[in-house]
C-alpha cells in the first residue's frame, strides 16, 4: 500500500514544469547554464562507465560451481 501511495504522489513531487535555472537572461547566466549542462554530461559519462564496469565485474566474478572455493582436507 505504501508503494502505491508513493507512486501516486510521485507526479506531485516532480511537478516542476520549467526549470528557471536553465532559462538564462544574461551572458553570465548563459555561461552558468553551459557549465550546468557540461557537468551534467560529464557526470552521465562517468555514471555510464561505472555501470558498465559494475556489470562486467558482476558477470565475470559471479558465483558458479566451478569457481567454488574449496579447502583441502587435512
Amino acid at each position: 500500500m505504501k508503494k502505491l501511495a508513493v507512486f501516486l504522489l510521485l507526479p506531485l513531487l516532480a511537478g516542476c514544469s520549467s526549470i528557471t535555472v536553465l532559462d538564462p537572461k544574461s551572458t553570465t547566466g548563459e555561461e552558468q547554464a553551459y557549465l550546468i549542462w557540461f557537468s551534467l554530461g560529464l557526470m552521465m559519462i562517468v555514471l555510464v562507465v561505472v555501470f558498465v564496469l559494475f556489470a562486467r565485474f558482476v558477470i565475470k566474478y559471479r558465483y558458479t560451481e566451478e569457481k567454488k572455493m574449496t579447502f583441502p582436507k587435512m
